[in-house]
């Protein structure tokens, strides 16, 4: 009994020993990329954490950061006299595209150029760049606060040396019009339904392969919901949409549109493995064009994808 003890704890002791060695790298990387001093705010510690026990960290907003790819975290406080003032945050992310969604998931209305885009709120700096969510928290917010938070952030963005390519779902939305604070990435229906309130539940089978984009398009005085889910497969696209038609047209599930009276049109169509639900209360016809157009788009990529296979 005592042998098999003493190897468990050598096991143990091993195990610890490698997680270690791995993490100090990566934590000695994230304090190279925040600086030690922010005008007169002085960096503490940094501190690493895994996907689990970020949680603490993330606290309600953990489920959203990991439904992406989430990985780690990294924390580093900027203190005034043993007080803490900001509060940096590094998330990392597998996919580059995961670091894109969970900034359009938390981005406010007010961008923010700096990485690869970003955005303000009054307590809050955030960015995304390369499998990389950085955010800056301010705490009791000033001006002369945001002033100093909007440089330490540039200082992080420049540090982070890589840029990544963001979802190309993304790309396959039409831009005409688009507000570009508002385009968004899903891989989660509860994400999603946050923003996209035409479905109560998630008859989409957002199951983690499937992706949406969403975005939002004014003509004045209109307002147009445009989404785009992408599906692995053509079969599994038909299944969703079997599921799908009898919530959007209880009266008649074979429709493809219908007039809403507090909605506006609701125009539903398919291209290959991909879903489309367009809503505002414009003609439906201005309706069909975004849709048209997101179909040539959507030929284009696929096309160009088959021939780089061959």
């Amino acid at each position: 009994m005592k042998v098999r003890w003493a190897i468990l704890l050598v096991l143990g002791v091993g195990l610890v020993s490698a997680f270690t060695a791995c993490e100090k790298p990566q934590k000695k990387m994230y304090d190279r990329w925040t600086p030690e001093r922010i005008d007169s705010y002085t960096a503490g510690p940094g501190k690493l954490y895994g996907k689990r026990s970020a949680d603490k960290i993330l606290g309600e907003q953990a489920p959203a950061y990991k439904a992406y790819t989430f990985e780690e975290l990294y924390v580093r406080p900027y203190l005034k006299d043993t007080v803490q003032v900001f509060r940096v945050e590094i998330a990392k992310f597998r996919q580059s595209k995961d670091a894109f969604g969970i900034c359009s998931y938390l981005k406010s209305p007010r961008p923010y150029y700096v990485g690869q885009g970003g955005y303000l709120r009054e307590d809050e700096v955030g960015f995304w760049k390369g499998h990389y969510f950085v955010r800056v928290r301010i705490f009791q917010p000033d001006s002369a606060r945001q002033i100093v938070a909007h440089r330490l952030v540039k200082e992080i963005a420049h540090r982070i040396p890589k840029k990544a390519k963001g979802p190309d779902l993304v790309e396959l939305l039409p831009e005409e019009f688009q507000l570009s604070p508002e385009v968004r990435y899903f891989r989660s229906f509860d994400l999603l339904s946050r923003y996209f309130h035409l479905l109560d539940r998630d008859v989409l089978h957002m199951n983690g392969k499937v992706e949406a984009a969403f975005s939002v398009y004014r003509r004045p005085p209109y307002e147009i919901q445009f989404l785009l889910v992408r599906y692995p497969t053509v079969k599994e696209r038909a299944k969703a949409e079997r599921d799908l038609r009898p919530v959007l047209f209880p009266e008649n599930p074979k429709a493809s549109e219908k007039r809403d009276p507090q909605i506006g049109w609701i125009v539903l169509s398919h291209e290959g493995r991909y879903l489309t639900i367009v809503a505002g209360n414009v003609n439906r016809m201005i309706l069909r064009q975004y849709t048209d157009l997101s179909r040539i788009l959507i030929r284009e990529y696929e096309a160009e994808r088959a021939g780089a296979k061959k």
